[in-house]
């Protein structure tokens, strides 16, 4: 049961909030769209003179100013000085022959409607070319790095400054050489700017006039003596000077005589000045040694000194080929192999011969040499002519009449016997063959038509 006084306690001490009384919102009042009031503009008053007047003064001030800054620029925009404007150009041949002049035609033009001034006009020649302002006597030196320059004070507007300069060119076939021209200069206006023009000519150089001829045989046998002329002729006006001749010689051949010196170790004929029209020549012999079929090829280089080096200007070459011996002789034993023999044996051999050329050979001789002290001198029987004194058969026409005119192509052969001694040690036969012609066949470098054959039989007493 609870305590009453704890419930009184309670209530005393326990605020009650008290209960407000619960009132309605009041709805808001529609708002109606009315038409707006027209507030009339206050009445305008009128400016005063003087104000029109300053506002009139204004704008003109201000159109004059804005007319002024438009010309300014109009007449800075018109006359102003541009690079493009200056017109450099140069002309001239795009050929030339080494040794004949070129002239190149420079032209500057001022498309500005300013002057120019201070220029300065550079010419570079090419390389190795010969001013003619620095010729002597028609030589012709080259020279490296040439140039002329030329001062031009000023140029007006739409002025032409034109100038010629001409060279003699010299060169290989082929050669291309490059003349340049500069042009420094400053507008006229009083600017510090040094503005800068470059034109270029490129010139090829068709060909030197410098002729080079070989002659040398078209064929010859291996281990003869051969010639070879050599001749430079110099076909323009002009001397030339600063020139070599380098020869380039084919593996086999080796020189026994030379008209001129040729330096020992390149085989450079040195040549000091070739005037004019002027002819060279240099001739050399030499031996040749080769395999038949093989073509030995000798060139010929003229160069000229650029700088430190020197450049091939012009070449020619000519061929000799080596060919079979134009008669051909070979020996054999008759049956072939025989490579000995016995007292008192007889042995036949056979001698045969052929005209390897395309034309005929006259008066053809054969001859055989024997030698051998086993030989029995006294019993060699042959269709030739014997010789026990030189120990030597000899066919020719007189006793083989084919050997008067061998063809082309032509075969013959001659049989003999030799018998050996009946009392022999030991020893040997030696048989030497050789055919000969005076014929000397066109195009052939030979002495004379010549060639040989050799056999050896051995022999002993059984």
């Amino acid at each position: 049961m609870p305590d009453p006084l704890e419930e009184l306690q309670k209530k005393l001490y326990t605020p009650e909030r008290p209960t407000l009384p619960q009132t309605e919102k009041p709805a808001e009042p529609i708002q109606k769209n009315e038409p707006p009031v027209l507030i009339p503009f206050p009445p305008q008053e009128d400016l005063p003179t003087s104000s029109w007047k300053r506002i009139k003064w204004g704008l003109a001030i201000f159109l004059v100013l804005a007319l002024s800054v438009a010309l300014v620029v109009f007449y800075r925009g018109f006359y102003a000085f541009r690079k493009n404007n200056v017109e450099l150009k140069i002309t001239g041949p795009d050929t030339v022959m080494a040794g004949e002049r070129a002239v190149w035609k420079i032209s500057v033009v001022n498309r500005n409607k300013a002057s120019l001034k201070e220029g300065q006009l550079s010419f570079q020649f090419p390389d190795y070319a010969l001013n003619p302002s620095q010729s002597s006597g028609g030589s012709f030196v080259p020279v490296a790095g040439l140039t002329n320059k030329i001062t031009i004070a000023e140029l007006a507007p739409g002025g032409l400054f034109e100038k010629d300069f001409a060279a003699d060119i010299i060169g290989g076939e082929n050669f291309e050489r490059r003349a340049q021209v500069v042009f420094e200069f400053k507008p006229a206006d009083g600017s510090s700017i040094v503005f800068k023009a470059v034109a270029e000519k490129i010139i090829t150089v068709s060909s030197v006039p410098i002729t080079i001829d070989i002659k040398i045989a078209q064929e010859t046998v291996t281990g003869e003596t051969v010639g070879l002329i050599i001749s430079l002729q110099n076909q323009s006006q002009n001397a030339w000077n600063s020139i070599r001749a380098r020869l380039e010689l084919p593996s086999g051949f080796k020189i026994k005589s030379s008209s001129e010196k040729l330096s020992d170790f390149n085989n450079i004929w040195k040549i000091d000045q070739l005037l004019p029209q002027e002819t060279k020549t240099l001739t050399l012999t030499g031996g040749v040694n080769g395999l038949a079929g093989e073509g030995k090829v000798f060139r010929v280089f003229i160069e000229g000194q650029e700088g430190s080096g020197w450049k091939v200007y012009k070449e020619a070459s000519g061929q000799l080929n080596v060919i079979e011996a134009p008669l051909m002789v070979n020996i054999t034993t008759d049956p072939e192999g025989v490579s000995s023999a016995v007292a008192s044996q007889t042995l036949i051999f056979k001698a045969s011969w052929q005209n390897n050329l395309d034309v005929s050979l006259d008066s053809v001789i054969i001859k055989a040499k024997i030698t051998g002290e086993v030989v029995d001198f006294g019993n060699i029987f042959s269709g030739g002519n014997f010789d026990l004194v030189a120990k030597t058969i000899t066919w020719n026409s007189a006793n083989l009449p084919t050997l008067d005119t061998l063809g082309p192509g032509q075969r013959g052969e001659a049989a003999f016997q030799i018998r050996v001694k009946d009392k022999i040690t030991t020893g040997s036969i030696k048989i030497e063959l050789t055919g000969e012609s005076p014929t000397q066949p066109e195009g052939i470098s030979v002495s004379k038509i010549l060639s040989q054959a050799t056999i050896v039989i051995n022999v002993n007493d059984r």
